[in-house]
């Protein structure tokens, strides 16, 4: 196991007294250790399993950047998957090592076998081992909301026969799938991100379904080139955080509550905390005016209301809420480039909290994806604004103060 990060020169001694059997010097350098082993896996037919292989890499970078002083273990890989010899190394890595995804092949040496979930059978077998009760759909339930990975449904299972006697219902009925261990291990994942990566995570979670390559540049804040943003999806599908789909790109529902949790937090801490800088409010959209229905309500139910809910609790009532965000709307002035998504936020916000907007002075702000239909807007000034996806009423003949707004917004304005 390489839980511990043993520096390959350590490692690879104590390879070379097992399969030596304590007969013969062993060389004093790394490399002479390093062709040594080489020289054993041809002479011997020798099976090697390296566990826990990712603890090598460094956290806070793309994905295969070793740590400082590891980088041997890349030649390593690649010295075994290019020389000839009768010998096998498996590695097991929540990351894949670059040497890998450069010299596999389906049909040479070297081969990736991506770890599913467990089949359902085996994992009814797996839960009904740790005790669990419950019908076959609760039972499926269940394997669904973490993909059939073991290791995330023992960790569940044990946490349902200490809360809830075992029965796999009354968890069910909880709705949530993140909690003690879970959130631990999504964690330990998450943290070893590096800041797109985090970016790319946290839109995909708050898209909640598949989204094309496009859709995805066109949400991130400042938008990548497409080379990039294809680089950190690919390094993500090598840490098996992002899905690929027919439809594009999206994470395991697990995966979603967690990054959604985690956005939830940083937005609540900026609401709350007024001299803290409006980072997450700018840079990712809570609820995105132009998806589909059904993803708009999802995107209101989860992360929403629970971001009101949250901030009212820590501010003791609504009217404390709309107070804070009516100073946060003070922070920002007309034509700031980087306003981005807080006015279109402050906005949505504004809208579920139902807060009169009469007299709002909006003029010649940068606004994206704000919804605003079934929200009065008389009196409210637009003039110059920059709209960017946003919602707007439909055009009722019978209601001509709903149209009023259009007026205000010079059609090269209007997106």
């Amino acid at each position: 196991s390489l839980r511990d990060a043993p520096l390959l020169n350590d490692l690879l001694t104590v390879l070379l007294q097992f399969l030596s059997k304590g007969e013969g010097a062993i060389a004093t350098t790394e490399s002479g250790k390093l062709s040594q082993l080489l020289q054993y896996l041809r002479l011997k037919r020798c099976l090697i399993v390296l566990d826990n292989f990712d603890a090598v890499f460094a956290s806070g970078q793309r994905v295969g950047t070793y740590r400082e002083g590891y980088e041997s273990y890349g030649e390593l890989l690649k010295r075994v998957g290019e020389s000839r010899h009768q010998s096998c190394i498996v590695i097991a890595s929540r990351d894949k090592p670059s040497e890998i995804a450069f010299l596999r092949g389906e049909s040479l040496p070297v081969r990736e076998l991506p770890l599913g979930g467990l089949e359902a059978i085996a994992a009814h077998q797996l839960l009904i081992d740790k005790g669990l009760q419950g019908s076959e759909e609760d039972l499926d339930c269940l394997v669904k909301c973490y993909q059939g990975n073991p290791l995330a449904l023992k960790i569940t299972a044990t946490s349902i026969c200490n809360l809830f006697d075992c029965y796999v219902a009354e968890f069910l009925k909880q709705k949530v799938v993140v909690f003690n261990g879970i959130r631990h291990l999504l964690k330990q994942q998450i943290d070893r991100l590096c800041a797109l990566e985090k970016q790319v995570m946290y839109w995909l979670a708050i898209n909640r379904e598949s989204v094309d390559v496009k859709e995805i540049q066109t949400d991130l804040v400042p938008s990548l080139p497409l080379g990039t943003l294809l680089e950190i999806l690919e390094s993500l599908r090598s840490r098996s955080l992002v899905e690929k789909t027919v439809e594009g790109f999206t994470q395991q529902p697990v995966v979603i509550e967690y990054m959604t949790e985690q956005l939830i937090d940083r937005i609540c801490s900026e609401l709350i905390n007024s001299t803290q800088a409006v980072l997450f409010l700018n840079h990712y959209a809570l609820l995105k005016a132009t998806s589909k229905d059904y993803i708009r309500d999802s995107q209101k139910r989860t992360i929403i209301e629970p971001i009101i809910k949250n901030a009212i609790a820590s501010l003791g009532s609504k009217e404390a809420l709309i107070t804070k965000l009516k100073q946060l709307l003070k922070q920002f002035h007309p034509h700031q480039l980087d306003s981005n998504y807080a006015l279109g936020n402050l906005l949505n916000l504004f809208n579920y909290l139902e807060v009169d907007l009469t007299g709002f002075d909006f003029s010649n702000f940068s606004i994206s994806q704000a919804q605003l239909t079934g929200i009065t807007l008389q009196q409210v000034n637009f003039s110059g604004a920059d709209f960017c996806k946003s919602v707007f009423a439909e055009r009722r003949e019978e209601d001509k103060e709903e149209t009023l707004l259009l007026n205000f917004l010079s059609s090269d304005r209007l997106h």
